[in-house]
């Protein structure tokens, strides 16, 4: 997974927090979790995700911190 640019989970009906994981993908471009039924908050790890300018989308979820990417 290490190796990934593009993920795109839109409309899955995924459940849940986000793993955490997620935002220590180095060379991740591109995260779309929109519009599933993932709840909690973004994890901590995100914070890498915004500072290297990654496109991810999270609207249409439940989360508790996600005012920057709706």
């Amino acid at each position: 997974m290490s190796e990934l640019t593009r993920i795109d989970f839109h409309h899955q009906l995924l459940k849940g927090p986000i793993e955490p994981e997620l935002g220590n993908l180095s060379k991740l471009q591109y995260l779309d979790l929109s519009v599933n039924r993932l709840t909690g908050k973004l994890p901590p790890t995100f914070r890498q995700l915004k500072e290297r300018n990654v496109d991810f989308k999270v609207r249409g979820n439940e989360l508790d911190n996600h005012k920057h990417h709706a």
